[in-house]
């Protein structure tokens, strides 16, 4: 028995019995959902909209959506496949 065969041997002794998390079960999304809505507000409530640097303003508003409307695409996906 190789290395590698011995390894997947492991892995697999670790795994049974657990579920995957992969599988896509109603509660599951809707616990995703409600995960992915915090997120977004933590998002837009810690990225500030401006930064300022000594003399420089940093811009943020574009990145700050940009990742809080990732959170609320996920969301959207997941409510379509319920």
């Amino acid at each position: 028995m190789n290395l590698y065969e011995r390894i997947k041997e492991i892995k697999d002794d670790e795994t049974k019995g657990i579920i995957d998390d992969r599988v896509w079960i109603p509660k599951k999304i809707k616990e995703d959902i409600i995960v992915n809505k915090k997120n977004e507000e933590i998002i837009l409530n810690i990225i500030p909209k401006i930064i300022h640097t000594s003399f420089f303003m940093i811009n943020c508003r574009e990145y700050r959506n940009e990742l809080a409307t990732k959170f609320n695409k996920l969301t959207d996906m997941e409510i379509e496949y319920l």
